[in-house]
């Protein structure tokens, strides 16, 4: 095929891309970026989507790199095009999830001239990014072992151990679209790399073993303590999520799981040792006398539940961190140790300790939270169909195997409370900044690249902020289900000191008066249930579940009820206890 200089260059950096491991790519449309749209649109390997709106584009893309572990792929045009990428590019750094942005450019003799959509991207994702170049535009007199040799490194950065987005500035000079074929032997010095289908360079990511001192302290800790506590935050595999899992069952040591754990992917039958429900009880007085920790092992990431801070704190514990990851990530300065390692690597390393766990301590922690799960049964069985309600039914009826994306603010909340443990479902959130940014299109990032069914569990301002990435629901195959939760604002808000406030309506709620989202459906194609009764929702589940395709269900809400119900839930634990 003959080609001009810049298809040349899109060609190399898209095949290099896709000999690395690269399948899924999104673009948005764009003249500047023509050379690699067309590339990728030709190359019969990539699952090539589009999107209009570059902001939903980038967040799709991060969902199906979390789900995937590989960098999914992004293609846009120059100037504020690339701007759009930015909320999605620091989530992304800040939950570690790669991504590799191919933002074109114009020329460098175009900056600072007031040329049109022209503007300094070299820097512009800052510090969010792993690794960027500015690359030069396509020359015959540039190497091309140096295009693809660049390539290799933005993927190994994109891929390190501490994972996240790299950013390949290419510039590209007009004409962008009929251009003469370049000298026939420009590839020659890459001619092995043509003949074979393999990477130019690969790069080995380095293992990450535990050490025999690090064996013989953990083993000292361990085998010194009586009531360990084990915590898992966020976990970027399921193969981690199932080593801490099985070392806490085999160790009978306590495991309190966060929601974006990864461990409610997996089947809990036998599961006796991992709670969920910690949230209500662990900050009590009666239970810290009780359960109170000797040492802490907490792997992985941040979690969500603040009143496990409390605990940890009032325990006087060690607190130990384990990740694969090299930035500890701190907020409330509780690691006495930071471990990096592989965590398999970690509990494979701790299957020979010795460890003697006080009697009845695990008994104690499961009694507690027995109490937790006949509370919260008792008030939601009396408290009629409300927005709990809701998201508890949604996680008891879902299929078994489902993936879920949960926006931020109370629906993580609500569902990190009573997600059940009877049916594995794979639960994806935005914890890295934890905004409500880019909730439907992370959803349907994740319904490009699996084929089980896919829940979204989303508030009304987080659907609003993301509206327009309802098209993105028209490329997916799997069937999905939208769960608006609509109380008309901001209802975390409402847990909050701001509830004082004679301004907490305007300045805090921001109430939108939309008492129903169906046009927004049938704008882009999508079938909408508005239910105000437990009876309509669960029917609305069941018949999504048999007949698949894209449903939205609105559960109108209450927004006082949703708070006093919560209220109620912390209150009646509390009096349990004492």
């Amino acid at each position: 095929m003959k080609r001009g200089i810049n298809a040349t260059w899109g060609y190399l950096i898209v095949e290099e891309l896709v000999r690395l491991g690269a399948k899924n790519f999104w673009l948005s449309p764009g003249s500047r970026s023509a050379a690699l749209a067309l590339a990728a649109a030709e190359h019969a390997e990539i699952n090539l989507h589009t999107h209009f709106d570059e902001r939903g584009a980038a967040f799709a893309a991060l969902g199906a790199a979390r789900v995937s572990g590989l960098p999914s792929v992004l293609i846009c045009t120059s100037g504020t095009a690339v701007a759009n990428y930015l909320p999605a590019v620091i989530e992304a750094s800040q939950s570690e999830v790669p991504l590799i942005l191919l933002t074109a450019d114009r020329p460098v003799e175009k900056r600072e001239t007031g040329a049109h959509q022209t503007i300094n991207q070299p820097g512009i994702f800052s510090r969010y990014v792993r690794f960027e170049f500015d690359v030069p535009a396509p020359s015959e007199e540039i190497n091309p072992a140096f295009l693809l040799s660049l390539v290799d490194r933005a993927w190994a950065e994109a891929l390190s151990d501490c994972r996240g987005p790299v950013q390949l500035n290419c510039q590209f000079r007009e004409p962008l679209y009929d251009e003469s074929a370049v000298n026939t032997g420009y590839l020659n010095g890459v001619s092995p790399w043509k003949r074979s289908a393999k990477p130019f360079t690969s790069y080995r990511q380095p293992a990450l073993p535990v050490s025999k001192a690090t064996l013989d302290f953990i083993r000292d800790r361990l085998e010194s303590s009586r009531r360990p506590l084990f915590i898992a935050g966020h976990l970027n595999s399921a193969i981690a999520a199932r080593a801490v899992s099985e070392l806490s069952e085999n160790f009978k040591i306590p495991l309190f799981a966060d929601i974006s754990s990864g461990v409610f992917s997996l089947s809990q039958d036998d599961r006796t040792a991992v709670f969920k429900r910690y949230d209500l009880y662990c900050a009590l007085d009666e239970f810290q006398e009780k359960c109170s920790p000797d040492l802490i092992f907490h792997f992985g990431g941040p979690f969500l539940s603040k009143n496990l801070v409390s605990l940890i704190r009032n325990s006087g514990a060690a607190c130990v961190r384990i990740n694969n990851s090299p930035r500890l990530k701190d907020e409330f300065f509780l690691a006495d140790e930071f471990i990096h390692c592989d965590i398999e690597s970690f509990s494979a390393a701790c299957s020979g300790i010795n460890i003697s766990v006080s009697a009845g301590y695990l008994e104690a922690v499961s009694s507690a939270e027995s109490i937790a799960d006949e509370v919260i049964s008792a008030v939601l069985d009396q408290s009629g169909f409300n927005e709990w309600n809701a998201v508890r039914t949604l996680f008891q009826e879902l299929p078994h195997g489902a993936f879920v994306q949960i926006a931020n603010s109370m629906p993580v909340r609500e569902a990190d409370t009573l997600i059940s443990l009877n049916r594995a479902c794979n639960v994806y959130t935005s914890r890295g900044v934890s905004g409500i940014d880019g909730t439907v299109a992370s959803a349907a990032g994740i319904a490009c690249v699996v084929r089980e069914p896919v829940a979204l569990l989303t508030g009304d301002l987080a659907f609003l902020h993301d509206l327009n990435s309802l098209a993105l629901l028209q490329q997916v195959d799997s069937p999905v289900l939208v769960v608006v939760l609509n109380n008309n604002g901001g209802a975390i808000f409402g847990t909050l000191p701001a509830r004082e406030s004679k301004h907490f309506e305007k300045l805090f709620i921001a109430p939108h008066a939309i008492s129903s989202f169906e046009m927004a459906c049938r704008q882009f194609k999508i079938s909408h249930q508005l239910v105000r009764s437990h009876d309509d929702y669960l029917k609305g589940i069941r018949s999504w579940s048999v007949s698949g395709g894209v449903h939205l269900l609105e559960v109108v809400c209450d927004r006082e009820e949703t708070v006093s119900v919560r209220d109620e839930l912390y209150r009646r634990v509390e009096q349990q206890f004492t």
